[in-house]
């Protein structure tokens, strides 16, 4: 049987909380939702999942060099490019990693965030969702709602990159 690279974590479900997966030295960590997750360093993580390779696809992925802090970080799409260059340009960037961990939470809520990156200026991690801003309002709404409980649950902050 092939995995699914694209969904790693289909089958775990979490019927009355919030919990976080991510991989460390190739294992899956796991931790409920709470204030114990600001310190937590996402910048450095491995990506949970990758994309599916087909041919004819409407997305180009590749890895984008981040000059100002040494890095290589893979996109999806050209959204997502779009979005790194301008995290990058901002001046604020102390760190960047992609798809860093799965959110599972009641009714089968699963999302991977497209970035997570810490700010210099104050060291606040920052969860970054890419929309195109012709998407489906009613999906990006409920994501952005979870992000956002997830976010205020964890000390953290969202931020939503619509191209």
């Amino acid at each position: 049987m092939r995995q699914d690279v694209s969904d790693p974590y289909r089958h775990i479900v979490s019927p009355d909380r919030f919990l976080l997966l991510w991989e460390k030295d190739g294992l899956t960590m796991q931790k409920q939702m709470g204030p114990d997750l600001s310190p937590m360093c996402f910048e450095d993580t491995v990506p949970v999942r990758s994309g599916r390779n087909y041919q004819h696809r409407r997305h180009y992925e590749g890895m984008y060099p981040v000059v100002s802090t040494g890095q290589a970080v893979w996109y999806e799409s050209m959204l997502e490019w779009q979005c790194l260059m301008q995290l990058e340009h901002g001046g604020d960037l102390a760190g960047i990693s992609t798809q860093p961990f799965c959110l599972v939470g009641p009714d089968h809520f699963r999302h991977y965030p497209d970035f997570f990156y810490r700010r210099v200026s104050d060291g606040a991690g920052v969860v970054v969702d890419v929309r195109s801003a012709d998407e489906s309002m009613s999906r990006r709404v409920h994501d952005t709602t979870c992000l956002r409980r997830f976010a205020a649950r964890s000390a953290g902050s969202t931020k939503s990159c619509t191209v």
